[in-house]
């Protein structure tokens, strides 16, 4: 053989080695790019929103209900609220650093109807709901009286106004739509000068009895104070009356009870992220005593436990800490989230530094819904231009989707205040609770006209049947797709403080 002939085949062989050699190279490259890739864009801020399905939120919801069932049809703080929350927690334990955080709460009941009727100088047997009604946190224990009135002058703001009042005398107290002191601070004066009973009536142009809480908003023991003598409200018509005749006294019947009791909030912190920058979402967990609260706030809740879920078992690339809260005492007024800040406040500041942004979920499947974000731009000064930030995401997300969208504030009402209270920016989405949908909205949003958003709300009908699948799966993508834009953001308050400039 010609070895010239011999050496050229060698080399040949040897080319097409190497090129095979190579080529199974480029192959296994392109192999591992199409998986780090196919892996990169699994974790992207579009991905949570498709993961998140309405049928594994309502599988939630019908666990809820079924506690609420077992708990006289309500899961409020002392009804099935701890069984929410354990069944929260188990869904979470492996998943996540679960922890709670226990507090104490005032609970206030009407044991039985207040009576109350004009005996002298004349008399009038006035009607329950209609010409008065007891108020909550008004008195605890049972009360039967006959007093004398006393009007007291310049709205009882201060001790002074309850000089001349004779130990026993049940105050009559206007209360005027502006410009007034709180209910609270009124009774206070009116408890603590000798009073026996407290009527507030209404000024000229209020035709509703009032509902306030006659306690501080944020309250807390030791430190906050309840009064123990029976509060009533009045009309205008019913305190005039007394204001006008002559050495009026009444009769008054009232038997209310408070209990301070212990609840918690649920928290849910990633294992992952810079400890340094805290996302946090959150959803009051409790429904009010007279209902199941399915969808007020069962929908938030268990749309937040099926993101966390969704989140925590599937690959991320979370930059920031993310932490997620069911909170307790929502409906009495804010206290779980209360006690949050604060705690924060007197034993760990550094954490409360840093937060840098709180999303809130309530009443996410209205049946009449309007899909609305909150807007960054109703809040204090503080705290507005991240909130604007946070706004801006939701609506981006929704022009993206073709989805109309309402905006509302954040004036109070849920648990974002406490944060904005703070400087802490705040923003999230509400499908409506007691207003009504008006014609134009009918037309921008569909549903009905003239129809309450949540026909249910606060009452014993809010179970299953009250929840809007089309609003549920709407606000669960919107919710999702923000949560993991937030928790993915690298310098995400950089982010926050330059979106504004």
């Amino acid at each position: 053989m010609d070895p010239l002939l011999d050496d050229s085949r060698s080399r040949t062989k040897k080319s097409n080695y190497l090129k095979v050699v190579v080529g199974v190279v480029v192959l296994i490259i392109v192999i591992f790019l199409i998986v780090f890739l196919a892996v990169e864009f699994s974790s992207s801020s579009s991905d949570l929103d498709t993961l998140v399905k309405v049928n594994e939120i309502k599988n939630h919801l019908g666990e809820f209900y079924n506690f609420a069932l077992n708990n006289s049809n309500s899961r409020s703080v002392i009804h099935g609220y701890k069984d929410s929350a354990e069944y929260v927690i188990k869904q979470l334990e492996d998943l996540c650093n679960v922890t709670t955080q226990s507090f104490l709460v005032p609970i206030t009941t009407e044991i039985s109807p207040p009576a109350l009727s004009l005996v002298s100088p004349i008399f009038v047997d006035y009607q329950v709901r209609v010409d008065f009604n007891s108020m909550r946190y008004g008195g605890n224990g049972s009360y039967d009286i006959t007093r004398p009135v006393f009007d007291v002058p310049n709205l009882g703001c201060n001790s002074s106004d309850f000089m001349g009042i004779t130990p026993g005398d049940i105050a009559l107290i206007l209360v005027p739509t502006s410009g007034d002191c709180a209910l609270i601070t009124k009774a206070m004066n009116a408890e603590n000068n000798g009073a026996s009973a407290v009527i507030f009536y209404n000024s000229q142009n209020r035709n509703s009895l009032l509902t306030s809480r006659v306690r501080s908003a944020g309250w807390f023991p030791n430190e906050d104070y309840l009064v123990t003598i029976p509060v009533i409200t009045a009309s205008y018509s019913l305190g005039s009356t007394l204001k006008n005749v002559t050495q009026p006294s009444v009769h008054l019947v009232s038997h209310n009870e408070i209990l301070i009791v212990e609840t918690f909030n649920v928290f849910c912190t990633t294992s992952k992220g810079d400890e340094s920058e805290i996302v946090m979402a959150g959803a009051h967990l409790d429904s009010v005593a007279e209902g199941p609260g399915i969808n007020d706030n069962g929908s938030g809740s268990a749309t937040l436990l099926e993101i966390a879920r969704q989140w925590l078992k599937s690959s991320n690339s979370a930059k920031n800490l993310l932490k997620f809260a069911w909170w307790g005492g929502e409906e009495l007024g804010l206290l779980g989230s209360r006690h949050f800040i604060r705690d924060l406040q007197d034993n760990n500041p550094e954490e409360l530094d840093a937060i840098i942004l709180y999303l809130n979920f309530d009443m996410l499947a209205s049946p009449n819904y309007i899909p609305q974000i909150h807007d960054g731009n109703s809040l204090n000064i503080t705290a507005r231009n991240g909130s604007k930030v946070i706004t801006q995401v939701f609506v981006d997300y929704f022009t993206s989707k073709d989805w109309a969208y309402n905006f509302t504030g954040m004036a109070g009402g849920s648990d974002y205040l406490p944060f904005n209270d703070v400087g802490i920016p705040a923003g999230g989405l509400a499908a409506g609770a007691g207003g009504i949908k008006t014609e134009e909205q009918r037309k921008l949003y569909g549903g009905l006209a003239d129809a309450w958003l949540d026909p249910c709300y606060h009452k014993p009908c809010d179970n299953l049947d009250n929840i809007s699948d089309e609003c549920l799966s709407i606000f669960s993508q919107a919710a999702a797709h923000t949560i993991q834009f937030f928790a993915e953001k690298t310098d995400l308050r950089e982010f926050l403080a330059e979106s504004n400039k």
